[in-house]
């Protein structure tokens, strides 16, 4: 017979899985980062073709991760955000954000205009 251990905070509030594996559009607390401020999860969907989107994360005071993936509907085919190609620079997808927008910079041979992205960010505010 198996156990189910849970991990609980020092408050003995449940960790997991209700906060360490949601995931929204919408601004969520997923944690406690390293200075024991609120972690903040966050994710964005767009096209690839607008390559600069507005975030809508106020008060951002440091980002713990940026990732994410893009999809290209015609092939099937998801590839993981940033994407290196060392032999192939033209193909690569880089990630970037700035207090207002998420930045996805393109090679040149990426076909933007019906590839979709999702990014999570995770984040620090300056509010906390």
């Amino acid at each position: 017979m198996s156990k189910i251990v849970q991990l609980k905070d020092q408050e003995g509030d449940s960790l997991y899985p209700k906060v360490l594996e949601e995931y929204s559009s919408t601004e969520k607390v997923v944690g406690r980062w390293v200075n024991n401020k609120p972690l903040y999860r966050k994710i964005i969907s767009g096209n690839m073709s607008q390559g600069t989107t507005a975030h809508g994360i106020s008060n951002i005071e440091s980002v713990a991760k940026l990732y994410g993936v893009m999809h290209n509907p015609n092939s099937g085919k998801y590839f993981s955000l940033p994407s290196t190609r060392p032999s192939y620079p033209e193909y690569a997808v880089g990630v970037f954000m700035d207090a207002t927008y998420l930045n996805l910079e393109r090679g040149s041979n990426v076909q933007a205009n019906y590839m979709t992205f999702k990014i999570i960010i995770e984040y620090t505010k300056t509010t906390d």
